[in-house]
């Protein structure tokens, strides 16, 4: 699917949601909604903000932070918060399902797919609950860490 049909396939997914729920449909959603769109990867609510301004559109905090609250909920954006961050947030539409890798030392976050645990986690079955989503996170140290972690043990030696 291209950029521009993901971008599309988001829209009418959003437009859908606020006729549902008898919400406004705003340029500001429809906006920020393409802003998150053209980023690749995560993103905080301050990076999305300078992102936005620096197109010369200029909105609240409080707007953006609504309306990504609001794009979560029309399961359209992915919030997490990972380990003690700033919460982050990705788009969902056009992205591969996938799991995080997250360096403890410098925070760098690598998304990896794994189709054999995904196809365990298709097949387990937790009685009456039915999950919509799994987000699996794996914490640790990236390889530049760990190269430089056994540099400064060698140093102190």
């Amino acid at each position: 699917m291209t950029q521009e049909k993901i971008k599309e396939a988001a829209s009418l997914a959003l437009t859908r949601y606020l006729t549902d729920h008898g919400m406004r449909k705003t340029p500001e959603r429809y906006t920020i909604l393409n802003h998150i769109f053209s980023l690749q990867g995560h993103f905080t609510i301050q990076a999305l903000h300078s992102h936005i301004e620096d197109t010369g559109y200029h909105l609240s905090r409080t707007t953006l932070f609504n309306t990504v609250a609001l794009l979560v909920a029309a399961g359209l954006v992915r919030r997490h918060t990972f380990a003690t961050e700033t919460p982050r947030y990705e788009r969902i539409i056009g992205l591969p399902h996938h799991h995080h890798l997250i360096c403890t030392n410098c925070g760098k976050i690598r998304e990896v797919k794994d189709s054999a645990l995904d196809e365990i986690l298709s097949q387990r079955r937790y009685g009456k609950f039915s999950p919509s989503q799994i987000d699996i996170n794996i914490y640790g140290l990236c390889a530049t860490c760990q190269r430089r972690s056994k540099s400064s043990l060698r140093t102190s030696k």
